[in-house]
Order: C-alpha cells, then structure tokens, then sequence
C-alpha cells in the first residue's frame, strides 16, 4: 500500500512539475489594418516552424471574405528572447524583443499566403 501511494504521489509530481513542450509556449503578436482601424492578438507557438497566417486570423476582424489586409504587426506579450519572421512572397519582416514593431507597408497587404516563424534568439 505504501509503495503504491509513493508511486502515485510520485507520478503526480513528475507530472505538475513537467517542463511545458515547445507547443506549450507561445508568444502573442498583434496584426493590424490601419485603414479600417481593425486588429488581432493571436498566440503562435514558439520553435515549431512556419505558421500559415491565414489560419491565425481565420474567423477574426481582419477575415474579411477570406482576405486578411494587415499594414503592421508587432510583439504583444510574452516574447523576451523571441523573434518572429514574417514571410510575404520574397520579402522577410523581422521583429524581436529589441524591434517588438514593424510595419507591413503603408497600403494593407493580404497575408493570406503568409507565414510566420517565431522561435528563442539564440
């Protein structure tokens, strides 16, 4: 009886005291439409590769007929020691804990082909 209540209490604690997997962490990153006045925080998960940031804003204030016009994004919470690459086409935007803002453009661009990458600086 003893040994199995030892087990148990010491499942338990291995369990509540398990490192959160890198699914677990994420960092949250605003999208906004300076035009339209619109925006979304959504959390990304962190070392996991390229998120399609379509399904990040599907069903949000920027889905407008499954066209997802942004002009900026920055780091909204959660992201010391993090960077977030945003790729459009070609071009590469970059922000981190030192640069938590970038502009997307001056005119809104549709991030429907877009993705994003946020992982720890190393």
């Amino acid at each position: 009886m003893h040994s199995t209540l030892a087990l148990t209490v010491a499942f338990l604690a291995s369990t509540i005291f398990a490192a959160p997997t890198s699914r677990d962490v994420t960092t949250t990153v605003q999208f906004t439409n300076d035009q339209s006045g619109h925006n979304v925080n959504v959390n990304i998960p962190l070392n996991v590769g390229a998120v399609g940031v379509k399904g990040l804003l599907d069903n949000t204030a920027l889905d407008v007929n499954d066209t997802y016009f942004a002009t900026s994004f920055f780091l909204q919470a959660n992201f010391q020691n993090v960077e977030c690459d945003l790729t459009i086409g070609s071009t590469v935007i970059t922000i981190d804990d030192r640069k938590t803002f970038a502009q997307i453009a001056s005119q809104p661009v549709d991030l429907v082909n877009a993705v994003i990458y946020c992982h720890p600086l190393t």
